[in-house]
């Protein structure tokens, strides 16, 4: 069967599980991503080839479906994918250490394989790193209520190792001019940059955040409002969920000043003031140097940004005065 047949109709980790199947089911290509993808699991660089693989998606066994099964000569690997959900109950991990005692289900899916010839038994997470570490945490309660253990000491006694193989891992090891390889890393970080990490989580829970966020805003429109009475030709307000604030025009230049979402990280400012080589109509490179003077840096989004830092919000009004009046004469 085709991996599009394979995919046709599958939630988001299902399709990554295919497509990690497909990478790794053939001889032939792939070469250099099996090399790397084993390596987590043997620590040597094998291909499928070389440990003779063979593969299958979704298997059910009594314990459970894991979503991935690679058999070898001497070697099981159980693999589960998690991608935009966590585990499907807390004890999934340690019900599928029972699948390598599932001989007869292994021999209805491998029935060209001897399992009796097994000595190594791997169970991997692909998963999150936050998914794994809050897995491994979960596990570990249930281990050390019913075994006195933690989770993978448990595993160590079923002859069982665990692998962690973290979706952030495992996208480096991806050949971005391979076509699929380079479609699978974009499907995957979409995923990866929708996860909260646990310190965002309790910044969004904090419930200073928005009435500060609500202050910043109230702080630009104030100074639009100033603008106004100074004399200066301030535009209209636009707003989005990714930015709020307004144009400034001068003589011979048009700048933007505002909240600007996306541009927050990289600027470590949440407020810029923007410019345009197109917004300059005069004296062009004359006013580029004095934007430099005035400490504009090349932004590749922006093209020209200066950053209003928040520990400073208390002078923006004054500053933005001082540069907006430096730049008209």
């Amino acid at each position: 069967m085709s991996l599009f047949q394979n995919t046709s109709g599958r939630s988001g980790e299902d399709i990554a599980t295919e497509i990690i199947a497909h990478l790794l089911s053939s001889w032939e290509e792939y070469i250099p991503f099996q090399r790397l993808f084993y390596y987590r699991i043997f620590k040597k660089p094998l291909s499928s080839a070389q440990i003779k693989a063979q593969i299958t998606t979704q298997p059910s066994f009594e314990k459970g479906r894991p979503d991935l099964v690679i058999l070898s000569a001497e070697d099981l690997i159980v693999i589960e994918t998690k991608l935009g959900s966590y585990l499907s109950g807390d004890d999934q991990l340690i019900r599928y250490c029972d699948v390598f005692e599932e001989k007869k289900i292994l021999e209805k899916w491998f029935s060209f394989v001897d399992i009796s010839s097994i000595k190594n038994h791997y169970l991997g997470l692909l998963a999150p790193s936050k998914t794994i570490e809050l897995s491994i945490k979960k596990s570990s309660i249930l281990c050390r209520q019913n075994h006195s253990k933690e989770f993978e000491d448990w595993c160590v006694d079923k002859n069982v190792q665990f692998i962690p193989l973290p979706w952030e891992e495992i996208v480096l090891d991806i050949d971005m001019n391979d076509t699929l390889q380079k479609e699978l890393s974009l499907f995957i970080s979409t995923f990866l940059n929708q996860e909260l990490m646990e310190e965002e989580m309790e910044i969004l829970e904090n419930n200073l955040v928005p009435k500060a966020i609500t202050k910043m805003i109230n702080v630009v429109y104030d100074i639009r409002e100033y603008l106004l009475s100074e004399g200066f030709k301030a535009g209209r307000i636009g707003q989005s969920y990714q930015y709020y604030g307004f144009t400034i025009t001068l003589s011979g230049i048009e700048l933007w000043f505002g909240y600007s979402l996306t541009t927050w990280a990289d600027l470590k400012a949440p407020v810029i003031l923007q410019a345009k080589k197109e917004w300059i109509h005069k004296s062009k490179s004359e006013l580029l140097q004095n934007l430099n003077d005035l400490g504009f840096t090349k932004n590749e989004d922006l093209e020209l940004a200066l950053p209003f830092h928040i520990e400073k919000i208390d002078r923006w009004k004054n500053d933005i005065i001082e540069l907006l009046n430096s730049l008209n004469h």
